[in-house]
């Protein structure tokens, strides 16, 4: 967990959220800041172009292991104002 895995040539950023079966047929809640992972990973002042989407995917390549989830109930939401 905490994990972090750039694939081609860095413009997939991989982060690892859930992982092992501590957990395992139990929902968990992940909430993620986009935009703080983003700047962190692509850097804050990259020349990249605005994101146009988001992968949220459930696979074990990167760490040549099984994976198996479910997803439910997705909300994307702008930041609140500080």
């Amino acid at each position: 967990i905490g994990a972090h895995f750039a694939r081609r040539f860095g413009n997939d950023q991989i982060l690892i959220k859930e992982s092992g079966s501590t957990y395992l047929n139990q929902w968990r809640r992940v909430q993620v800041n986009v935009l703080e992972d983003y700047q962190k990973y692509m850097g804050k002042d990259s020349s990249l172009p605005d994101p146009i989407g988001l992968a949220l995917t459930t696979d074990a390549d990167a760490t040549k292991s099984e994976a198996e989830a479910f997803y439910a109930d997705f909300k994307l939401c702008r930041a609140r104002p500080q």
